[in-house]
């Protein structure tokens, strides 16, 4: 049965759908089906299961409620005989604009449940009458107002009689959703490939449902301005390539469905940049579709328009299909082959980077490849949904099993898969997303203490380690060279030094080894093609190998302490490399000076304690992420590309004490969120500093040559720690101190400093305070204002005057420091506290020693 709801436009929700349901009630997967078919169709959803403790009334206040644009109501037995559920109810249709105007729409699936009966009869209320009659005496007319006005909208229903089976409720529950709010429902297919009038243009079948409406829906000629959009489809191509043949049918197949696409009809101007015109058709468009062709890449035109359309893609949602014409997505994604050839011709701009993120973002979503769709096989480019399908048929014995995208393979595998008991390996996972995608949900394994998921890491119990390993071993029982993965000291010094490795092995993992100084493993590596990982983590340098003069180039991780070579092996690429540890090693520089690499998927580097003399020039590693250059001895300077680090969130230089300047260019490291030069022998900031505006924490301990901080450091806002400690020779703070409004810790001891700014009052997220050691500070010290100013009042805990031995009396205003927790005065010549230190109730350490001058406590301490 068909189903309406009303519905008037409103503001912009963060859900599409609020799913409301008792989960003891209607807990045989027909909750997970309906949302499963939900999200299919591109609809978000939140649910609350009043089953569960803690959820229901609290959850759903007025407020939260405005995130969804409908609820859904899951009306069970349970739902309706549960005061939590009909609490639920209540406020519900409060908020629905049946009742009141309040914009959020309601439709009801009645689980086998009759609303008739419901409403005829008073069994629902009969349990709660009985057991908890002041409860039922409180809300019973609301309750039943809600329940009547829930049964007088026109809902769905699922019981032995009804003509709809789960499954089709199911789907009826999402179209109805789509036909009455305006969501889209794309399902846009290529069905089959066909020769039209010459042997080289193919066209596109299309089998789509798009723009659903009732009845009551308005014309189409001005359904698209109700959705905010100007076109349907905006498509992206190389008109050379396939405006003549493949574009111009896809474009008729389209709009033989009535789906419309903005057509630049080769008449806007062609410059250098692209026309304003069509980033406003991109932007007002509900879908793009992006032909990647061998001359695609050429086009720095073809190139802007693919970053907008991925830049609308994050940002808005906009949906976006890749069609791959005669050029393979593997292509595309590295830029390689012909399709790499034309990008490189465009060298010289300074828009590479940009139009190479965009490819590959582009080149990783689910679309079609023509060549496999021509030659009868899958298209190359799921990936993950090919996983997923090879899984299903494999574990079902079904054949030809449709996977339609991640999402809907994951439903898949949970509704099929669930109940079995299987032992499933998964090898060359990189993400913990590609692992949920192949493996469901791993809540009963943390449950169950099996593993821990922290930081984007796995961690497993020793029990699931050793299970790993003793598969691995009974794969190979006898010949260590061809296991996949070696990690036992003996087994892994008795394949190198015997040279019998095999392309097989994919990681080595290793602490100390044994018998190092008779091994000689310049050749060891030569045949493992396929190893991936590679960790040595030896303690001291004489439990460690010898640098090897071959790597293989297939290295995602490479770790080795102590490695002994000046650079690594000319013949080592190391174009996949993600993650390069060589901590306490003779490094010099990555490579020989002739020889000169990009590494785009370096991510994190770390050459703390090498012998390194000036950094890599950064544009040829412009993506990482966290670099190391820590107790770097030799290091005289940082390159001025660091400023290409756009990705950059952590970076140590400390310890490289003869490091004197740093670049200006570091101001562009906008996603900076630690920096620490402690230790280094640096006179001054770069004024860019200020630009950091997502730096976290900034340590400048032990830089005894810095004399002053620029005033541009107070712009960094989201600054939390402030570390200044043994900076001998600071004379002065900036003013203006309160701009770091966010700063909770600022360790300023044993700085030079005469006297502190009176913004220091007014730092009102300060916690930690610590002037300990700071001989040259002026008496009388501005306590008093700091004391009496309000945000420090709620928040200090820790504050540290110790050694200030020119400090002889406290302020009253003390006792204002409510959530002061440790106070240490020691070594000062104070002669008396003052009797409000009585109102520091949450103190817990007071140090007093050696205050030779102090000649009593006050009578509150007591």
């Amino acid at each position: 049965m068909a189903s309406t709801i009303s519905y008037s436009p409103s503001s912009r929700k963060t859900f599409d759908v609020l799913l409301s349901y008792y989960g003891q009630g209607s807990r045989d997967n027909f909750v997970d089906d309906v949302l499963y078919a939900l999200e299919r169709r591109g609809i978000s959803t939140d649910m609350v299961d009043l089953s569960a403790a803690g959820s229901g009334m609290s959850r759903l206040s007025f407020e939260s409620s405005e995130r969804s644009s409908v609820a859904v109501i899951i009306f069970c037995k349970d739902y309706s005989t549960t005061p939590r559920c009909l609490d639920e109810l209540v406020k519900i249709m409060k908020l629905s604009k049946a009742i009141e105007g309040g914009g959020l729409n309601v439709l009801p699936v009645f689980y086998y449940v009759d609303p008739l009966e419901i409403r005829n009869s008073d069994w629902t209320f009969q349990d709660i009458r009985r057991s908890r009659p002041r409860v039922w005496k409180k809300s019973a007319k609301l309750w039943r107002q809600a329940i009547v006005e829930l049964i007088n909208l026109q809902g769905l229903t699922l019981n032995l009689n009804s003509k709809l089976d789960w499954d089709g409720l199911e789907e009826e529950i999402a179209k109805t959703i789509i036909r009455n709010i305006g969501l889209s429902s794309f399902d846009v297919n290529i069905v089959e490939l066909v020769k039209p009038h010459t042997k080289n243009a193919r066209f596109l079948k299309v089998n789509s449902e798009v723009y659903s409406t009732s009845k009551s829906s308005m014309a189409n000629s001005s359904k698209l301005h109700n959705f905010g959009w100007t076109h349907d489809v905006f498509m992206s191509f190389r008109g050379e390539d396939t405006r003549k043949n493949f574009v111009d049918h896809l474009r008729a197949a389209l709009e033989g469905y009535e789906i419309y696409t903005f057509n630049d009809n080769e008449t806007l101007d062609r410059g250098k940049s692209i026309a304003p015109e069509l980033l406003r058709a991109i932007e007002e468009s509900a879908i793009s579709v992006i032909i990647f062709s061998k001359n695609y890449a050429s086009s720095t035109w073809c190139l802007d328009e693919l970053v907008k359309i991925m830049s609308c893609h994050r940002m808005s949602g906009h949906i976006v299909f890749p069609v791959f014409y005669d050029v393979s997505p593997s292509d595309v994604r590295k830029q390689e082959g012909h399709f790499g050839e034309r990008f490189a011709r465009n060298y010289n701009t300074d828009k590479m980077e940009i139009w190479r993120e965009a490819l590959v973002e582009a080149a990783n979503l689910s679309g079609w490849d023509l060549k496999s769709f021509a030659n009868g096989h899958e298209a190359t480019l799921y990936g993950l949904q090919h996983l997923q399908k090879l899984l299903l048929e494999d574990v079902t014995k079904e054949e030809n099993l449709r996977v339609r995208s991640v999402v809907d393979g994951k439903h898949m595998l949970i509704k099929r898969l669930g109940r079995k008991k299987i032992l499933l390996v998964l090898d060359d996972v990189d993400a913990l997303s590609q692992l949920e995608a192949l493996a469901g949900s791993f809540r009963v394994l943390e449950q169950k203490s099996l593993i821990t998921i922290s930081n984007e890491r796995l961690w497993m119990h020793d029990l699931i380690q050793e299970m790993g390993k003793d598969i691995v071993r009974r794969m190979q029982p006898n010949e260590h060279g061809w296991r996949s993965r070696l990690w036992d000291p003996y087994e892994i010094a008795d394949v190198l030094k015997e040279n019998t490795g095999k392309e097989e092995i994919k990681a080595i993992v290793v602490g100390d080894l044994h018998e190092v100084d008779s091994m000689n493993i310049s050749e060891a590596f030569r045949n493992m093609e396929k190893l991936r990982l590679l960790y040595f983590h030896a303690m001291t340098k004489e439990m460690t190998l010898r640098g090897s003069e071959y790597l293989p180039n297939e290295l995602r991780w490479l770790t080795w302490n102590h490695f002994n070579l000046d650079s690594l092996p000319e013949s080592f690429h190391a174009n996949k490399l993600v993650g390069l540890e060589m901590p306490r090693s003779k490094i010099k520089q990555l490579w020989d000076r002739k020889d000169v690499k990009v590494l785009h998927k370096l991510k994190f580097l770390d050459l703390s304690y090498s012998k390194l003399t000036k950094t890599p020039d950064f544009n040829q590693i412009p993506n990482l992420e966290r670099l190391n250059l820590g107790f770097c001895l030799n290091l005289l300077e940082v390159h001025t590309s660091v400023g290409v680090l756009e990705r950059l969130v952590y970076l140590s230089l400390s310890g490289c004490s003869n490091l004197k300047h740093l670049p200006e260019s570091l101001g562009n490291l906008v996603c900076l969120t630690e920096l620490n030069v402690s230790y280094c022998m640096i006179e001054e900031l770069p004024h860019t500093i200020g630009n950091l505006y997502n730096l976290v924490q900034l340590n400048l301990s032990y830089c005894q040559n810095l004399t002053s901080l620029p005033n541009t450091i107070t712009r960094l806002y989201n600054l939390e720690t402030l570390d200044l400690h043994h900076c001998l020779n600071l004379e002065e703070f900036p003013e203006n101190l309160d701009g770091l409004e966010r700063l909770e810790n600022l360790i300023a001891s044993s700085i030079g400093v005469r006297r502190l700014p009176d913004a220091i009052s007014r730092l009102k997220c300060l916690k930690t305070l610590d002037l300990h050691h700071c001989l040259s500070i002026e008496m009388p010290l501005n306590l008093s204002a700091v004391c009496s100013e309000i945000g420090i009042q709620q928040n200090l805990a820790y504050l540290n005057l110790s050694c200030c031995i020119q400090l002889e009396e406290f302020p009253e205003s003390m006792g204002n420091l409510e959530n002061l927790s440790k106070l240490d005065l020691s070594h000062n010549m104070i002669q008396e506290l003052p009797s409000s230190i009585g109102n520091l109730t949450k103190l817990i350490r007071l140090n007093l020693t050696y205050c030779q001058n102090l000649r009593r406590l006050p009578a509150t301490t007591a």
